[in-house]
């Protein structure tokens, strides 16, 4: 006996439809698609790679930290570069004070000597090798002796002098090793040329000759 049309189209779809089970499965998964993926009103603002505001903001930060690193730079090697300029103009003065202290206080006369080749055999303790200064030609400077003495705690020479035009006008040549040529010594600076200071009534002379510091101090050097 055939069945009615209408029964025959509803047990049609009934075999097409899904079971309770099947139908629970795929809401799940249609759940899990959509927790995977990210919607446009979770994704936070300017977070998109393509958005150009949150590029110039980014830009702007990384220049404004550059330039504070530049900034701070530049002020640390201001400091350090004054903070050396005061420590050899002081270590420069206190030379100074220390070798006018020296020459006002020496009276005592050593025999003459002919030349400074014989001070270098009497003095043959000093860890350097004494000079004729180019800025003290014999023409305008005569030698008498020297001795030992010290500069700054360092081994130095001591050396008499007078102008030739003037003999009784007493000078004294220090000697020494730079500050900077001993261990831990501190730089004292350029002084390739001359440096005239004054202290304590006197006119001091400095220079560096040959990995030498040296010293002239008296009443007023020959020009």
């Amino acid at each position: 006996m055939k069945e009615p049309l209408k029964q025959v189209i509803r047990n049609h779809y009934d075999s097409a439809s899904l079971s309770e089970d099947q139908l629970a499965k795929l809401q799940a998964l249609q759940r899990a698609a959509a927790a995977s993926t990210p919607t446009e009103a979770t994704e936070p603002a300017g977070a998109s790679p393509g958005n150009p505001s949150a590029r110039r903001r980014s830009t702007t930060w990384r220049f404004g930290m550059v330039a504070a690193i530049l900034v701070f730079l530049l002020a640390a090697v201001g400091y350090l570069s004054l903070r050396r300029t005061a420590e050899r103009e002081a270590l420069v003065q206190s030379i100074v004070a220390e070798v006018a202290a020296n020459h006002l206080k020496e009276s005592s006369q050593e025999e003459p000597l002919e030349t400074l080749v014989a001070l270098r055999h009497k003095l043959e303790e000093l860890p350097f090798f004494l000079i004729a200064s180019e800025h003290m030609p014999e023409s305008k400077w005569a030698f008498s002796n020297g001795k030992y003495c010290s500069i700054q705690g360092q081994i130095a020479a001591q050396l008499h002098y007078a102008p030739i035009d003037r003999p009784e006008n007493r000078f004294t040549l220090y000697q020494t090793l730079c500050p900077e040529m001993l261990a831990g010594g501190r730089a004292i600076g350029d002084l390739s040329e001359p440096r005239i200071l004054h202290h304590a009534g006197l006119e001091l002379t400095l220079w560096r000759e040959r990995d030498l510091l040296l010293v002239l101090a008296g009443a007023e050097s020959p020009r």
